[in-house]
């Protein structure tokens, strides 16, 4: 829910470096020289993930667990040469140019001084709200309920597959719930690997 951008420096050179945060959001890299590194490199990645079955599931769990959301992953790898700059920007631009900031800053710096630099470089920027307002379904991811069966298709080695068993729990709300699921799975990957031993 928020895009972030960090960096490490000495107290002398801070006012660099928070003039280099502040030209992230307001002037981005959208030249043509990345558009054309990443046509380079978008066929390299396809042609690494597509034999590995293990980094396709993956890449593909999460946007199946929720329903097709395109934020959460990708069930095709070859989507991702749909891709290029114009629809980075057209995704990202709103946001770089009115969204809310909010800046920490840590280590051993002097306050007054700090405050001083944010104010001459993020303190430059058009005012904008302080919070975003992203719309309740836009923010809203959430588990599907289509339980059928999904096939992904690799490009490795014939004698090389991966199933996967996944279903909706009530995770990351009662430590004790979560460690019992962990134990739970732990002892059916016993069982099953027992099971594919003997039989």
């Amino acid at each position: 829910d928020a895009f972030t951008s960090s960096g490490a420096t000495k107290p002398q050179d801070l006012d660099r470096q928070l003039k280099l945060l502040a030209a992230s959001i307001t002037a981005p890299g959208f030249r043509p020289e990345t558009g054309a590194q990443w046509t380079n490199v978008v066929t390299i990645i396809i042609n690494n993930l597509s034999p590995n079955v293990y980094a396709l599931h993956e890449v593909a769990l999460p946007q199946i667990m929720s329903g097709g959301d395109g934020r959460l992953g990708l069930v095709d790898i070859k989507d991702l040469a749909k891709l290029d700059l114009a629809s980075l920007k057209a995704a990202v631009e709103g946001q770089l140019k009115t969204g809310a900031v909010e800046i920490a800053l840590v280590g051993d710096v002097d306050e007054a001084k700090a405050i001083e630099l944010v104010s001459q470089t993020f303190g430059a920027i058009p005012k904008r709200p302080l919070t975003s307002k992203v719309a309740a379904a836009q923010a809203k991811a959430s588990v599907t309920t289509d339980r059928s069966v999904r096939t992904l298709c690799h490009s490795g080695k014939e004698d090389l597959g991966l199933v996967s068993l996944n279903w909706p729990t009530t995770d990351d709300k009662d430590t004790r719930s979560d460690i019992t699921r962990l134990l739970l799975a732990e002892i059916m990957g016993l069982e099953l690997t027992e099971v594919l031993r003997e039989q």
